[in-house]
């Protein structure tokens, strides 16, 4: 349930804050007071696109906070999402977006991404514009509105097809790609093998870049390394007074009182070890006097190695590594290449079965629907007769598409009757604006019960609505409201009536700036709200008396859905 909207900088917003509660509530206001904006706000903290051109004229940032305390069940879902409960189990969502263009999310106070926040958005209010009415003439959304509806037993088919549908592109996938034209399946052979042959000729080891390149330092510093060595060797142990010399001599010297005290026989111990360390070092000198020993020839050898490394490094991989990687990776598809007559073969019998198993997902998935598209059918009837649409007929027209789609082989579209007698047509070429409200307010309804939304926004579901079919519609959306919290943007006096609490929107200018501000009406504010609705604007004592025999009216009729819903 949202419990409370704060927005700063929207358009002709400076600063709004708004308290919701339990129950139905309705916006109304002039034209262009900023309904409108309202909705913009509440998609923008759900993650929704939003354009830097929104915020305030003069402002360098728009933000808007929304308070939501959520179920046990949707709590388990934002979980997934990495989101922890809080102890009062209320969700702080926020969205702020800089005149830069840049956004910045936050939820429960931490930083988040647009996509988790369009994402739980989702499980917190689901909003209802005009382009959703609009959507109806769209028949290719009609297979999408049914699915929705049906759920359960239905969306386990189309999850198994989904899956299913999948592998079967993917073998097809590969078994196009191996029917390939012959001669070019020949010239990819051809490269393949000389690429093979190529880098198996060259008999890579994975270190030998590396130990190459310290020899041929050697080599090429063999003069240098050389006198270094005979030098060093010549210091410690050939000279007189050599360093081997003169710690041997010390060390001799110790050993004469080492008996004599600890202290003199530890250090006369390190010495010792000091004087084995130093044979051992001249001894690694002498070793490398011998192994340092200049070769032209050699180094040529290994300046040829590394060029030839060089270049198969240029053709295949920055590194050894990457070379062998690359022959096996080459070598594999040769392989596929080589035997690709017995492979498409198996593939071509295990594309078979994928198909045979996909058509029957599809023929499972189109049975489900249509058991779905008769209650489906009866609910909407039910549903529009109480919209003051008695005697229409409401079809789900369900036709078998040539092939297989990501969504089955089914090609649904919705017909209707409006009058008795008439024939069923396509919903999008006979149905008027008011009638298209209306079954979209019926889908809305039955679809309720199953969604995991709290909160239900309208957005002038009245459009082309009046009379006794506004009464039924606000009977309709009071329904709704005892289920879940419903907000609606609503130019109906009739409708109006209705609300649990009711707001209004008003657009004032003030030090030359055009200032929005939103209010909750108390009973006499609502009766001039709603005789201003009912009257095209005049508030009159005869408009101001209509309108409170609506709400007396609303009142009572409220009352008795109470009491039917309980019973």
């Amino acid at each position: 349930m949202l419990a409370n909207l704060s927005i700063q900088n929207i358009a002709v917003i400076e600063s709004v804050q708004v308290e919701f509660y339990d129950g139905f509530h309705v916006l109304t206001g002039e034209t262009g007071a900023g309904k409108s904006i309202l909705i913009d706000s509440i998609a923008m903290v759900l993650g929704q696109r939003t354009q830097k051109e929104l915020i305030r004229t003069g402002a360098h940032k728009a933000k808007v906070s929304a308070l939501f305390y959520v179920s046990e069940e949707v709590w388990k879902l934002l979980e997934e999402h990495g989101i922890e409960r809080t102890e009062d189990g209320s969700l702080l969502v926020e969205r702020e977006l800089a005149d830069n263009g840049r956004s910045t999310c936050k939820i429960n106070g931490s930083l988040s991404s647009v996509t988790i926040l369009k994402e739980i958005g989702k499980y917190l209010i689901h909003i209802h514009g005009q382009q959703d009415t609009t959507l109806l003439y769209s028949a290719e959304k009609h297979i999408d509105l049914l699915d929705a509806w049906a759920g359960g037993v239905l969306k386990t088919c189309s999850e198994a097809y989904q899956e299913q549908y999948i592998e079967y592109g993917a073998l097809r996938r590969q078994l196009e790609s191996l029917q390939m034209d012959e001669s070019k399946r020949a010239r990819e052979i051809d490269v393949l093998e000389f690429q093979v042959q190529e880098i198996e000729a060259a008999n890579l080891l994975p270190e030998e870049e590396k130990e190459l390149e310290e020899r041929r330092n050697i080599l090429e510093n063999a003069e240098k390394v050389n006198e270094v060595l005979a030098l060093t060797y010549q210091i410690l142990y050939e000279q007189e007074s050599s360093a081997a010399e003169l710690i041997g001599a010390g060390s001799a010297q110790l050993q004469t009182i080492a008996g004599i005290g600890e202290d003199f026989a530890e250090i006369s111990g390190r010495l010792e070890d000091v004087k084995y360390s130093l044979e051992d070092v001249t001894g690694s000198i002498a070793a490398c006097l011998e192994e340092v020993d200049y070769s032209g020839q050699e180094l040529d050898r290994i300046h040829d190695r590394l060029d030839a490394i060089r270049t198969l490094k240029r053709k295949y991989g920055q590194s050894i590594e990457e070379i062998l990687q690359f022959r096996d990776e080459a070598a594999q598809r040769l392989e596929v290449l080589r035997g690709s007559e017995q492979q498409c073969g198996q593939l071509e019998q295990q594309l078979a079965q994928a198909r045979q198993k996909l058509k029957q997902n599809a023929a499972e998935l189109s049975q489900q629907r249509r058991k779905a598209a008769a209650k489906l059918e009866k609910e909407i009837e039910t549903q529009l007769a109480e919209l003051q649409m008695k005697g229409c007929k409401f079809k789900v027209d369900i036709q078998e598409t040539d092939g297989f789609t990501a969504k089955g082989t089914d090609k649904i579209e919705f017909l209707i009757a409006p009058n008795v007698g008439e024939e069923l047509r396509a919903l999008s070429k006979i149905a008027s604006g008011g009638e298209l409200s209306r079954i979209m307010l019926a889908i809305k309804c039955i679809m309720a019960k199953a969604d995991s939304n709290e909160t239900y926004v309208f957005d002038e579901i009245d459009t082309g609505i009046s009379g006794q079919a506004a009464e039924k519609v606000a009977q309709k959306l009071e329904k709704v409201s005892l289920q879940k919290q419903t907000i609606i943007i609503t130019h109906s006096g009739t409708i109006a009536a209705m609300a649990d609490h009711h707001y209004l929107i008003e657009k004032k200018v003030s030090g030359g700036r055009t200032m929005t501000g939103l209010q909750m009406l108390d009973k006499e504010g609502r009766i001039r709200e709603i005789a201003r609705l009912g009257s095209g604007g005049q508030i009159t004592e005869t408009a101001c008396r209509h309108a409170e025999e609506l709400l007396s009216l609303a009142a009572e009729t409220k009352a008795g859905l109470v009491r039917a819903e309980k019973a």
